[in-house]
């Protein structure tokens, strides 16, 4: 069974701070994608999340000081997932992951990004009493008790 999800490119470049000497060659490079905010609006889920990326980098240092050295970065990125017969006011847990990811560097101080974002549904609890069916779209939901994390008029929703 396929889950919803979205994907989000992240592009462009970074600069390496100006109190940082100049990048000599990329040691390790890491991508933690966070949410910051799930938005439900009528058949919609609207992610709102951030990376933080981190690089560990040789400097291109003459005299014999410190070589290695770490820049770290958050960078924000937002996507959609279709979701027929979502409301708001529906609670939605979603989990990102890093599909991809390719750091290059360009010039003294500045490094390309791509990265390669995938956020997928992995729960859904609606209001009891909204319907279990949708019409519209012709899509059958089952709902089942949740545990007490959440409020008893809360039902989960599985996508079928």
């Amino acid at each position: 069974m396929k889950r919803p999800s979205c994907q989000a490119l992240v592009n462009g470049y970074l600069e390496v701070p100006c109190n940082k000497p100049p990048i000599e060659q990329i040691i390790f490079t890491g991508v933690k994608p966070e949410i910051d905010k799930v938005i439900v609006i009528k058949d919609k889920i609207i992610v709102r999340s951030h990376l933080e990326i981190s690089i560990e980098y040789v400097g291109d240092v003459s005299d014999g000081s410190q070589p290695v050295h770490y820049a770290h970065f958050n960078i924000k990125f937002d996507c959609f997932i279709d979701y027929p017969c979502i409301k708001p006011g529906d609670k939605v847990k979603v989990s990102p992951n890093v599909e991809y990811s390719e750091f290059t560097v360009e010039g003294e101080k500045t490094i390309s990004k791509l990265i390669v974002i995938k956020a997928t549904v992995v729960d859904v609890i609606i209001k009891e009493d909204e319907p279990g069916y949708c019409t519209s779209v012709g899509r059958q939901y089952t709902r089942h008790h949740r545990n007490s994390r959440f409020n008893s008029r809360y039902r989960s929703l599985f996508w079928l």
